[in-house]
């Protein structure tokens, strides 16, 4: 299973439709009977969604490392580092589909394992039933 930082946000602030699910993929990581992976973007793309919400006062930016270190306790296997053929693996995706390379980063590595992909992402889903990845119903 892949996850990216819309599901993942959701550990931590249960605040929209589907979150029960997005809950038990972090209970099933954290029990270890679903091993989660991303790209190693989720970390900076989680950073940023705090340091966002941090910036309109939602959050206390001094929480920002405790929040994070949430983020430890599921089993989160993060992807190397893109070597060339899969860095041209997303732009092909992001091309064809139209997603940002950031987002086509999380279906190519779905992709690439053979995984499903959880989001909460409409385009990213809509791309992802494209090159028949396939998502997780949240």
């Amino acid at each position: 299973m892949v996850i990216d930082a819309s599901v993942s946000m959701t550990w931590l602030f249960q605040d929209r439709p589907g979150c029960k699910a997005a809950e038990q993929l972090f209970l099933d990581g954290y029990k270890s009977r679903r091993i989660l992976h991303a790209p190693v973007l989720w970390l900076w793309e989680s950073a940023n969604v705090l340091q966002t919400y941090a910036r309109k006062g939602h959050i206390m930016a001094a929480d920002i490392p405790d929040l994070l270190r949430t983020f430890r306790y599921p089993r989160i296997v993060l992807d190397q580092v893109p070597d060339m053929h899969i860095q041209q693996s997303t732009l092909d995706i992001a091309m064809t589909t139209g997603l940002s390379y950031y987002d086509a980063s999380y279906v190519e590595l779905a992709r690439r394992l053979n995984a499903h992909l959880a989001t909460f992402d409409q385009p990213m889903k809509a791309a992802a039933h494209q090159l028949g990845v396939t998502c997780l119903d949240l």
